[in-house]
């Protein structure tokens, strides 16, 4: 899932949870890749979180794997595009069940998650509420951020609200971002 290049404010922090039809090199490559560490660090079961850069070239490389699911919105943007709750799947595997993973591809539905804050560091001063988020089309929304707290704006780990968001397409999905930060941002 690629961190949103196209928005140009350094608190926007996201990414897009990519296609298994249109990015299945990418998919083999990376699985391919994790399942040769799995064996090198004998891990033989439990969750892990990887993070991958791919050069101008199409080399593909490991700048960090994990061993927790991932962070952020990452799971919720992860069941809105393929109805897969991975929280629920690692349970299940700790618990020595079949971690019940019947997601077909091709219904996937591109999601994603962005991280909404403010765009300068201070005291959170308004926050809009999840049904404000909800009704502007976003499908799941976390708020973390508190009116009077302070807020550092470049935190990318500083979670204000995380919202989980459905398109037709990548294009629509950046305009929803940029529309959400244009009409529900938090305030300092």
């Amino acid at each position: 899932m690629p961190r949103l290049l196209a928005l140009k404010d350094p608190a926007r922090n996201g990414s897009i949870i990519l296609s298994p039809v249109e990015d299945a090199g990418l998919y083999a490559t990376f699985e391919d890749m994790m399942k040769k560490f799995g064996e090198a660090m004998q891990l033989s079961s439990g969750v892990t979180h990887a993070e991958f850069f791919v050069d101008a070239t199409g080399q593909a490389y490991i700048s960090e794997v994990a061993t927790r699911f991932a962070g952020g919105g990452v799971p919720r943007a992860i069941h809105a595009a393929f109805g897969v709750d991975i929280i629920e799947a690692w349970m299940r595997v700790e618990f020595r069940l079949e971690p019940g993973l019947n997601s077909d591809p091709a219904k996937y539905q591109l999601a994603g998650w962005l991280h909404i804050s403010p765009h300068e560091d201070g005291e959170i001063r308004t926050v809009p509420s999840a049904a404000e988020y909800l009704a502007a089309g976003v499908v799941d929304v976390t708020i973390s951020a508190i009116p009077g707290k302070a807020c550092r704006h470049d935190n990318p780990s500083n979670w204000c609200v995380l919202a989980t968001i459905t398109a037709p397409d990548t294009q629509a999905f950046i305009d929803r971002c940029d529309n959400l930060y244009a009409t529900l941002p938090v305030k300092v």
